[in-house]
């Protein structure tokens, strides 16, 4: 009986608990990327005349905050996905949680620079840099989580498992292109930066279906629900 209970794994909190404070930290810093964008003062006589171009001088603002909020709600969906197929946690993946975390709160403020000061080398690269280091995060944290059995569900496809590692790691070097763009065409960072948001929309059964069509994946359908 012991040594049963010693084979147990053993998890210092829930894994729910640990989903859920994600998903308000999450939806924090989404709120936050609003709270940027500061309303035009006019007074009521002159709003017909002159919001409509205070207005059409914030497009920086309402731009970058598209991109910023789409790039958090695909952070989102991946750290949603990875933590669906996790039944426990231990201190080191809560850690590594936190310090993922911290650099989604950290987004909100290269994304106030680049609304304020415009596109520039300086206010590109520190973008660039801040969604890089999120989406590396993202990366070490599944790592870790899914070299652990123990804290994968039972009957996890291994090759659902590669399909998602791939999936994290694609957004993380188109990050780190923009990035290293923004030193030299800050323009076209921007860009780079738009189309990472894209890439995460693409739904995952796309991913596992041209995984499948992989030599020595012929066997691997993917599940209905992930």
């Amino acid at each position: 009986m012991i040594d049963l209970l010693q084979r147990q794994p053993r998890y210092i909190m829930e894994i729910d608990r640990l989903k859920s404070f994600s998903d308000n930290i999450f939806g924090f810093a989404m709120t936050l990327l609003i709270a940027q964008i500061i309303v035009p003062q006019v007074s009521q006589n002159m709003v017909t005349t002159q919001l409509p171009g205070l207005l059409l001088h914030q497009w920086r603002y309402f731009a970058i905050y598209a991109i910023s909020f789409l790039n958090i709600g695909g952070y989102w969906v991946l750290h949603h996905t990875l933590f669906a197929h996790l039944q426990g946690t231990d201190k080191t993946l809560i850690w590594l949680n936190l310090l993922l975390l911290l650099t989604v709160t950290f987004l909100p403020y290269p994304t106030a620079l680049m609304g304020k000061y415009g596109r520039d080398t300086v206010t590109a690269s520190v973008y660039g840099i801040s969604i890089t280091l999120t989406y590396g995060m993202l990366n070490i944290v599944c790592a870790y989580a899914c070299s652990e059995a123990r804290f994968l569900k039972p009957n996890i496809d291994p090759h659902l498992r590669r399909m998602f590692q791939l999936r994290l790691l694609v957004p993380l070097i188109i990050a780190a292109i923009g990035t290293m763009l923004s030193f030299f065409y800050f323009r076209l960072s921007f860009l780079v930066y738009f189309l990472v948001a894209v890439f995460n929309s693409i739904p995952m059964p796309i991913w596992a279906n041209q995984l499948a069509k992989l030599p020595g994946n012929k066997s691997f359908k993917h599940p209905k629900a992930t």
